[in-house]
């Protein structure tokens, strides 16, 4: 018996037979007006067990290293209000020598339909293999800009790979459930030398939360539009430096060019977004 988890991940869930997935939802939070999870866990294999009550799982010692379902079997029992874990079970005997391989799907779907798609797809004999190719050229295209060779391998490793992925992460997700205006541009500086495509159409998507008067939002909630409306004046004005940079790697100056809305109506090139961010500043300066 092949148990497979994931971490906890909702407050309520259970087996759907028909996607043959575990379904997690977390609602929507009316104080921090989180997103709503809309989670599913399936496998590639016939399910013959399930389990999403972590406390079940776990069993009364509460160890994750050694989950009491490995020895008991798992209970068939969705669950409500509680931790949770997406368990499944699949049964596979196997002759000397033999492997046998199986893939977790773990997706955010809010409809079932959507859900169920992508369960299709990923279920298909080497669909998980390819996925998985794409997402490492992909990475090798993005890692292989600005690789440098030291001495002290950690180092090397450090410069050219780790820090490259952290700041993909912020910058394609930021930090928390907004998206930081001033955090995001200052991301977008260090990402120029990865990936300067994404870095433009970054670049038009920010200036688009900037107002006529040359003002922005403090942080931005594309999802719920929650937005924080706090007037942190040095926010707007790090774009400037996130164009001339992106410029100068790029040779790009067709990009000032580029007519984008502002965010109270009306449209302007963004050195006409630039230049309304930076009027603002000098007409807000005090007398020293």
């Amino acid at each position: 018996e092949l148990p497979t988890r994931s971490t906890y991940l909702a407050a309520k869930g259970g087996f759907d037979k028909k996607l043959q997935a575990i379904r997690c939802v977390q609602p929507s939070d009316g104080m921090w007006k989180r997103l709503p999870s809309n989670l599913f866990f399936g496998i590639d294999q016939k399910v013959t067990a399930w389990e999403t009550s972590r406390e079940t799982f776990w069993g009364v010692r509460g160890d994750p290293r050694h989950p009491q379902a490995l020895e008991n079997g798992l209970s068939n029992i969705d669950s409500d209000t509680e931790w949770m874990v997406a368990a499944l079970e699949t049964k596979a005997i196997l002759k000397p020598g033999q492997s046998f391989v199986f893939n977790g799907i773990l997706g955010y779907a809010i409809e079932d339909a959507e859900a169920a798609s992508m369960l299709r797809r990923f279920r298909k004999p080497g669909a998980v293999d390819e996925a998985l190719a794409e997402v490492i050229a992909d990475w090798d295209v993005k890692l292989s800009y600005g690789s440098c060779s030291l001495p002290d391998k950690g180092a090397e490793r450090f410069l050219s790979v780790w820090g490259k992925s952290a700041t993909a992460l912020v910058t394609h997700g930021s930090r928390g459930k907004s998206i930081g205006y001033r955090d995001t541009v200052q991301d977008l500086r260090g990402y120029i030398l990865v990936d300067p495509s994404f870095v433009r159409s970054k670049i038009l998507w920010l200036l688009s939360y900037i107002r006529q008067d040359g003002s922005s939002y403090r942080a931005i909630d594309p999802w719920l539009g929650n937005h924080d409306k706090d007037d942190y004046r040095d926010n707007p004005i790090w774009t400037a430096e996130l164009v001339n940079a992106y410029i100068k790697e790029t040779g790009d100056i067709k990009l000032l060019a580029e007519v984008i809305p502002y965010l109270d109506g009306g449209k302007g090139t963004v050195w006409e977004h630039q230049v309304r961010i930076q009027e603002r500043l000098v007409k807000l300066r005090g007398v020293h």
